[in-house]
């Protein structure tokens, strides 16, 4: 090996190395994933079923999360849920029919959808606002 070619080769390992350390900046965050307005309902195959969302807000307009809403048939309940942090909630596959939409949470006054028809395939949405009790 001449003397010419090792320094060369220290010099190209000592750039090697230094090009490993790490660098005094962070890598760069990704950006925050964007929530959806709504949840995207899952589709019933046979189309025999449809899909009900309620979103609930309060007076000023915001998501009322942790809101209960209740699907009533015939008098009976028939699906219950909570909604999210985004104000929504989805009941998928609905058998058809038409019903009573009541929204509830303590300490406030309930609100009611009347007349909710469901029917196979069909993605309906309804909404509510939920009033402090005085």
């Amino acid at each position: 090996m001449s003397n010419l070619s090792r320094p060369f080769l220290a010099l190209l390992f000592a750039s090697s190395l230094v090009a490993q350390l790490p660098t005094k900046e962070p890598a760069p965050k990704a950006p925050p994933r964007a929530k959806p307005e709504r949840p995207a309902p899952q589709q019933d195959p046979d189309k025999t079923n449809g899909n009900v969302s309620a979103y609930v807000s309060t007076e000023d307009g915001k998501p009322f999360a942790n809101a209960v809403v209740i699907l009533e048939l015939d008098g009976k309940e028939a699906r219950v849920a909570a909604t999210g942090e985004n104000g929504y909630v989805t009941f998928i596959w609905v058998a058809p029919g038409t019903y009573k939409a009541i929204f509830r949470r303590e300490g406030y006054a309930e609100s009611v959808v009347e007349h909710v028809k469901v029917e196979g395939g069909a993605n309906i949405e309804i909404k509510a606002t939920l009033v402090k009790k005085k």
